[in-house]
Protein backbone atom coordinates (compact mmCIF):
# COMPACT_ATOMS: atom_id res chain seq x y z
CA UNK A 1 0.00 0.00 0.00
CA UNK A 2 1.04 3.43 -0.41
CA UNK A 3 1.90 3.84 3.71
CA UNK A 4 2.71 1.35 6.17
CA UNK A 5 -0.90 2.33 8.08
CA UNK A 6 -2.83 1.25 5.00
CA UNK A 7 -0.56 -1.49 4.34
CA UNK A 8 -1.05 -2.80 8.06
CA UNK A 9 -5.35 -1.78 7.38
CA UNK A 10 -5.21 -4.34 4.61
CA UNK A 11 -3.91 -7.27 5.99
CA UNK A 12 -6.16 -6.49 9.52
CA UNK A 13 -9.30 -6.18 7.49
CA UNK A 14 -8.40 -9.17 5.11
CA UNK A 15 -7.81 -11.44 8.45
CA UNK A 16 -11.28 -9.93 9.59
CA UNK A 17 -13.09 -10.66 6.81
CA UNK A 18 -11.89 -14.51 6.32
CA UNK A 19 -14.60 -17.01 7.95
CA UNK A 20 -12.42 -19.19 9.02
CA UNK A 21 -8.94 -18.28 9.83
CA UNK A 22 -6.58 -21.89 10.23
CA UNK A 23 -3.30 -20.94 10.12
CA UNK A 24 -1.62 -17.52 10.52
CA UNK A 25 1.57 -15.44 10.81
CA UNK A 26 1.85 -12.91 13.67
CA UNK A 27 4.83 -10.94 13.63
CA UNK A 28 6.22 -7.82 12.36
CA UNK A 29 7.25 -6.60 8.45
CA UNK A 30 10.31 -9.12 8.73
CA UNK A 31 7.42 -11.93 8.98
CA UNK A 32 5.45 -9.81 6.66
CA UNK A 33 7.61 -10.31 3.83
CA UNK A 34 6.20 -14.22 3.54
CA UNK A 35 3.39 -12.91 1.50
CA UNK A 36 -0.11 -14.97 1.32
CA UNK A 37 0.39 -16.00 -2.26
CA UNK A 38 4.39 -17.41 -1.70
CA UNK A 39 2.53 -20.26 0.44
CA UNK A 40 -0.17 -20.73 -2.09
CA UNK A 41 2.15 -21.03 -4.59
CA UNK A 42 3.29 -24.53 -2.26
CA UNK A 43 -0.59 -25.05 -1.79
CA UNK A 44 -0.57 -24.08 1.60
CA UNK A 45 -3.01 -20.92 2.48
CA UNK A 46 -1.46 -18.92 5.70
CA UNK A 47 -2.86 -15.21 6.44
CA UNK A 48 -0.13 -12.44 7.12
CA UNK A 49 -0.07 -10.54 9.87
CA UNK A 50 2.82 -9.29 9.82
CA UNK A 51 2.71 -5.81 10.31
CA UNK A 52 4.78 -3.14 9.81
CA UNK A 53 6.20 -1.41 12.65
CA UNK A 54 3.63 -3.33 15.19
CA UNK A 55 4.12 -6.11 17.53
CA UNK A 56 2.92 -9.15 18.23
CA UNK A 57 1.17 -7.78 21.27
CA UNK A 58 -0.69 -5.78 19.21
CA UNK A 59 -1.66 -8.77 16.53
CA UNK A 60 -3.10 -11.05 19.19
CA UNK A 61 -5.82 -8.48 20.01
CA UNK A 62 -6.89 -8.60 16.09
CA UNK A 63 -7.11 -12.40 17.20
CA UNK A 64 -9.31 -11.74 19.55
CA UNK A 65 -11.39 -8.80 17.53
CA UNK A 66 -11.96 -11.60 14.71
CA UNK A 67 -14.48 -13.90 17.19
CA UNK A 68 -13.20 -16.80 15.89
CA UNK A 69 -9.26 -18.12 16.41
CA UNK A 70 -6.95 -19.45 14.05
CA UNK A 71 -6.34 -23.31 13.91
CA UNK A 72 -2.23 -22.50 14.32
CA UNK A 73 -0.35 -19.57 14.61
CA UNK A 74 3.06 -19.10 13.35
CA UNK A 75 4.74 -16.32 15.83
CA UNK A 76 7.68 -14.73 14.27
CA UNK A 77 10.48 -13.36 16.66
CA UNK A 78 12.14 -10.52 15.02
CA UNK A 79 9.37 -8.53 17.13
CA UNK A 80 8.08 -10.56 19.53
CA UNK A 81 8.99 -8.57 22.93
CA UNK A 82 8.82 -5.32 21.61
CA UNK A 83 6.20 -3.54 23.86
CA UNK A 84 2.92 -1.54 22.47
CA UNK A 85 3.63 1.87 20.86
CA UNK A 86 2.27 4.49 19.34
CA UNK A 87 1.24 2.92 15.67
CA UNK A 88 -0.71 0.18 17.93
CA UNK A 89 -2.58 2.77 19.33
CA UNK A 90 -3.68 4.22 15.95
CA UNK A 91 -4.51 0.70 14.77
CA UNK A 92 -6.35 -0.19 17.22
CA UNK A 93 -8.71 2.93 16.82
CA UNK A 94 -8.87 2.27 13.17
CA UNK A 95 -9.13 -1.49 13.63
CA UNK A 96 -12.61 -0.39 16.21
CA UNK A 97 -14.24 2.51 14.04
CA UNK A 98 -17.49 1.42 12.17
CA UNK A 99 -15.78 1.70 8.69
CA UNK A 100 -13.67 -1.20 9.76
CA UNK A 101 -16.48 -3.12 11.07
CA UNK A 102 -18.56 -2.74 7.63
CA UNK A 103 -16.26 -3.49 5.30
CA UNK A 104 -15.83 -7.55 7.18
CA UNK A 105 -19.30 -7.94 4.94
CA UNK A 106 -19.07 -5.30 2.38
CA UNK A 107 -15.69 -5.36 0.55
CA UNK A 108 -15.80 -2.20 -1.39
CA UNK A 109 -15.43 -0.31 2.52
CA UNK A 110 -12.23 -2.81 2.70
CA UNK A 111 -8.84 -0.16 3.13
CA UNK A 112 -7.40 -2.93 -0.25
CA UNK A 113 -10.28 -1.54 -2.24
CA UNK A 114 -9.05 2.48 -2.28
CA UNK A 115 -8.18 2.99 -6.14
CA UNK A 116 -4.92 4.89 -4.91
CA UNK A 117 -4.36 1.20 -3.12
CA UNK A 118 -5.09 -0.87 -5.75
CA UNK A 119 -2.56 0.60 -8.02
CA UNK A 120 -0.05 1.38 -6.11
CA UNK A 121 0.21 -2.47 -4.84
CA UNK A 122 0.34 -3.57 -8.54
CA UNK A 123 3.00 -1.14 -8.95
CA UNK A 124 5.48 -2.51 -5.78
CA UNK A 125 5.20 -5.90 -7.00
CA UNK A 126 6.35 -5.34 -10.13
CA UNK A 127 9.17 -3.17 -8.88
CA UNK A 128 9.85 -6.09 -5.91
CA UNK A 129 10.01 -8.45 -8.01
CA UNK A 130 12.28 -7.09 -10.11
CA UNK A 131 14.52 -5.25 -7.56
CA UNK A 132 17.98 -7.78 -6.18
CA UNK A 133 18.03 -7.34 -2.88
CA UNK A 134 21.65 -6.96 -1.26
CA UNK A 135 23.67 -9.98 0.23
CA UNK A 136 24.17 -10.58 3.66
CA UNK A 137 27.03 -12.38 5.66
CA UNK A 138 24.94 -15.70 7.24
CA UNK A 139 27.40 -15.89 10.33
CA UNK A 140 28.60 -12.46 12.07
CA UNK A 141 32.51 -12.75 12.33
CA UNK A 142 32.68 -11.26 15.72
CA UNK A 143 30.92 -14.12 18.39
CA UNK A 144 30.30 -11.98 21.74
CA UNK A 145 30.41 -14.63 25.02
CA UNK A 146 26.38 -14.92 26.10
CA UNK A 147 25.41 -13.18 29.67
CA UNK A 148 25.78 -15.75 32.64
CA UNK A 149 22.63 -15.40 33.36
CA UNK A 150 18.99 -14.58 30.76
CA UNK A 151 17.41 -11.23 31.28
CA UNK A 152 14.06 -11.42 30.55
CA UNK A 153 12.34 -8.34 28.92
CA UNK A 154 9.19 -6.65 30.45
CA UNK A 155 7.09 -7.84 28.08
CA UNK A 156 8.10 -11.21 28.66
CA UNK A 157 5.33 -12.19 31.04
CA UNK A 158 2.79 -10.75 28.83
CA UNK A 159 3.60 -12.51 25.67
CA UNK A 160 3.39 -15.61 27.44
CA UNK A 161 0.07 -15.05 28.70
CA UNK A 162 -1.19 -14.92 25.27
CA UNK A 163 0.21 -17.53 24.38
CA UNK A 164 -1.22 -19.63 26.98
CA UNK A 165 -4.70 -18.08 25.94
CA UNK A 166 -4.33 -19.42 22.45
CA UNK A 167 -3.61 -22.98 23.68
CA UNK A 168 -5.95 -22.94 25.83
CA UNK A 169 -8.56 -22.35 23.47
CA UNK A 170 -6.95 -25.20 21.48
CA UNK A 171 -4.99 -22.91 19.08
CA UNK A 172 -1.52 -25.28 17.72
CA UNK A 173 1.41 -22.25 18.44
CA UNK A 174 4.44 -22.34 17.20
CA UNK A 175 7.34 -19.53 16.78
CA UNK A 176 9.27 -18.62 13.71
CA UNK A 177 12.63 -17.39 13.38
CA UNK A 178 12.89 -15.80 10.36
CA UNK A 179 16.22 -14.68 8.20
CA UNK A 180 17.40 -11.10 8.48
CA UNK A 181 19.84 -8.63 7.88
CA UNK A 182 23.67 -10.07 9.23
CA UNK A 183 24.12 -13.30 11.03
CA UNK A 184 20.41 -14.38 9.19
CA UNK A 185 21.66 -17.86 10.06
CA UNK A 186 22.53 -17.80 13.61
CA UNK A 187 19.25 -19.03 14.61
CA UNK A 188 16.75 -18.09 17.31
CA UNK A 189 17.82 -15.10 19.84
CA UNK A 190 17.99 -16.74 23.79
CA UNK A 191 15.36 -15.21 24.99
CA UNK A 192 12.96 -16.71 21.97
CA UNK A 193 14.42 -20.18 22.74
CA UNK A 194 13.48 -19.73 26.48
CA UNK A 195 9.88 -19.22 25.89
CA UNK A 196 10.28 -22.24 23.30
CA UNK A 197 11.73 -24.54 26.12
CA UNK A 198 9.19 -23.23 28.73
CA UNK A 199 6.16 -23.72 27.34
CA UNK A 200 7.49 -26.86 25.11
CA UNK A 201 6.92 -24.76 21.86
CA UNK A 202 7.87 -26.15 18.70
CA UNK A 203 10.48 -23.69 17.15
CA UNK A 204 10.86 -23.18 13.41
CA UNK A 205 14.46 -21.80 12.22
CA UNK A 206 14.27 -21.53 8.74
CA UNK A 207 17.54 -18.89 8.00
CA UNK A 208 20.00 -21.42 10.37
CA UNK A 209 18.40 -24.83 8.60
CA UNK A 210 18.82 -23.29 5.06
CA UNK A 211 22.32 -22.07 5.81
CA UNK A 212 23.25 -25.69 6.94
CA UNK A 213 21.20 -27.64 4.45
CA UNK A 214 22.63 -25.94 1.51
CA UNK A 215 24.36 -23.28 2.39
CA UNK A 216 21.93 -21.00 0.96
CA UNK A 217 22.35 -17.16 0.37
CA UNK A 218 20.05 -14.74 1.13
CA UNK A 219 19.12 -11.18 -0.33
CA UNK A 220 17.86 -8.37 1.58
CA UNK A 221 16.25 -5.45 0.21
CA UNK A 222 17.12 -2.80 2.39
CA UNK A 223 19.88 -5.12 4.55
CA UNK A 224 17.22 -6.35 6.80
CA UNK A 225 13.82 -7.44 5.08
CA UNK A 226 13.66 -10.55 2.45
CA UNK A 227 13.95 -9.65 -0.97
CA UNK A 228 10.90 -10.97 -2.68
CA UNK A 229 13.02 -14.19 -4.71
CA UNK A 230 15.05 -15.18 -1.19
CA UNK A 231 11.55 -14.98 0.77
CA UNK A 232 9.87 -17.37 -1.34
CA UNK A 233 13.16 -19.32 -1.10
CA UNK A 234 12.47 -19.41 2.44
CA UNK A 235 8.73 -19.82 2.09
CA UNK A 236 9.93 -22.90 0.28
CA UNK A 237 11.82 -24.63 2.99
CA UNK A 238 9.39 -24.24 5.35
CA UNK A 239 6.38 -25.61 3.18
CA UNK A 240 8.70 -28.44 2.39
CA UNK A 241 9.36 -29.66 5.18
CA UNK A 242 6.01 -30.36 6.45
CA UNK A 243 4.54 -26.90 7.66
CA UNK A 244 4.74 -27.13 10.69
CA UNK A 245 8.31 -28.31 10.88
CA UNK A 246 9.51 -28.97 14.68
CA UNK A 247 12.65 -28.78 15.28
CA UNK A 248 14.66 -30.76 17.97
CA UNK A 249 13.61 -28.61 20.88
CA UNK A 250 16.68 -26.29 22.33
Amino acid sequence: AESNLQANLARIGRYLATPEPGIVLVGSSVGGRLLPEYFREQGVEVLNLGLDGSCPLFVFEVLDAHGRLPRMVLLETSALFLPLGENDEILRQAVASPTMAISRNFPPFRPESRPVSVFYEKLKAVRENLTKGRARPPLLTVVESPPPGLELPETYAQVKECVLKLRSAGVEVMILDLPRGAGWAGGADPVSRHLSTELGLPLIEAGSALYKEAGDTLRFSDGLHLDAPSARKVTEWIVRNGLPFVTDMP
